[in-house]
């Protein structure tokens, strides 16, 4: 019982780290894409 338990707190936890990274991914891509704007808008300006 405790073993199983302890499976369920691990998958929990390693969901939880790629739930962060997957976030931190996402907002890197956003950032890079606001970016890439800033630059095509300052190159036209």
């Amino acid at each position: 019982m405790k073993s199983i338990k302890k499976i369920f707190s691990d998958l929990r936890n390693m969901k939880a780290r790629e739930n962060r990274f997957l976030v931190k991914s996402d907002s890197k891509d956003k950032n890079d894409k606001s970016n890439e704007k800033l630059k095509k808008g300052l190159e036209r300006g």
